[in-house]
């Protein structure tokens, strides 16, 4: 994978040279969960699975009036303990002209970002896509997608229009990676509508948005999923909130209804940055008799900001989960606290 990365380089400074990027980003974990699921308290230094080390080449060339963008990058897990510590994060191509920008290849989707840009402890082990925690924690593997929605990257064609008066649309579709030929298998659309005015003292951003899944699959016949986000700033303040709302359909005609939502709030004083998060998941699967799963998380953080690149940051998180069975009898719990002690570099 390396090899392939410096020879593109090497093949793109031929035309105009790249920029080379990317950011190491560790963590040092400390687990304390129910003893009911006989899981010992633990410590364990991990690369932070929702936003992992990276590397990567980004530029541009231009084409009369067109600018041809592309983007070619790898993520770099050094505590992986699967085959495949080095995995493709994006390669895509971006076409850009005054009618907007038409990208082409494996990117975020047209809502990805969204939880993103309002979770401001996106890059630590309390990201509330749940992505991070997902395995680490007793039924947190069953949790991604903890607060929000987040599909991540995949091979898809996306279309973003030129803002006017604040407002932007995206739309995107892809095959949610699925390569094979057979055309019921996970056809997916997303689109979002975004708004976003400076006021002034008072910065608004929203975002209207939506994902709709047509085709069987081995356990899924329909998908969809609607949110609604905002995000306003006062000066150094910034909260935020968003709540998302999906219905699944099984072959078997069976329905899941999952409620997310998630409120954070930001707020920097000089280099130091102090954030608080909250985020749910409600599951509703209608079988023979009702069951219910909820998960929530609550977490602080803060992050000193030594330079431009270079962060330390100290992030405690409180994680829950309940299951109801069909029987009210029936109840499962866990609990557990993490307390993360991380540092990013940028370069």
């Amino acid at each position: 994978m390396l090899f392939v990365l410096l020879v593109l380089g090497f093949a793109f400074t031929a035309n105009a040279a790249p920029t080379l990027y990317g950011k190491i980003n560790k963590e040092v974990r400390m687990y304390d969960e129910d003893a009911d699921w006989g899981q010992a308290n633990t410590s364990m230094f991990q690369d932070v699975q929702g936003s992992p080390s990276r590397f990567g080449f980004k530029g541009s060339e231009k084409l009369g009036n067109m600018t041809v963008k592309y983007r070619l990058e790898a993520k770099w897990d050094s505590s992986a303990t699967n085959t495949t510590p080095i995995q493709m994060r994006h390669a895509h191509l971006s076409f850009v002209d005054s009618w907007g920008t038409l990208t082409i290849g494996q990117a975020f989707t047209a809502t990805a970002k969204i939880g993103k840009k309002l979770d401001p402890l996106s890059n630590t082990g309390a990201d509330l896509a749940g992505g991070t925690l997902k395995g680490n924690t007793r039924e947190m593997v069953t949790a991604n997608n903890l607060a929000y929605l987040y599909r991540s990257r995949k091979d898809l064609i996306k279309y973003e229009s030129p803002k006017f008066m604040g407002f932007q649309l995206l739309t995107s579709y892809d095959r949610n990676d699925v390569t094979t030929r057979n055309s019921n298998t996970a056809h997916r659309w997303e689109k979002a509508i975004a708004y976003g005015h400076d006021f002034g003292a008072f910065k608004l951003d929203a975002w209207v948005a939506s994902v709709t899944e047509h085709g069987e699959q081995a356990s899924k016949d329909d998908f969809s999923m609607t949110r609604l986000a905002a995000r306003f700033g006062f000066g150094d303040l910034t909260l935020a909130v968003m709540m998302d709302n999906a219905e699944e359909t099984s072959n078997a005609d069976v329905k899941t209804e999952d409620a997310r939502m998630m409120l954070t709030g930001k707020y920097k004083m000089g280099k130091n940055v102090f954030a608080v998060t909250y985020g749910k998941h409600e599951t509703d699967l209608s079988t023979a008799g009702d069951k219910t799963r909820e998960w929530s998380q609550m977490a602080a953080g803060i992050a000193h900001n030594y330079t431009k690149n270079f962060q330390f940051r100290v992030t405690y998180a409180a994680y829950d989960y309940d299951w109801q069975g069909a029987a009210t009898t029936v109840l499962k719990t866990n609990s557990a606290t993490i307390l993360m002690l991380g540092t990013q570099l940028k370069f």
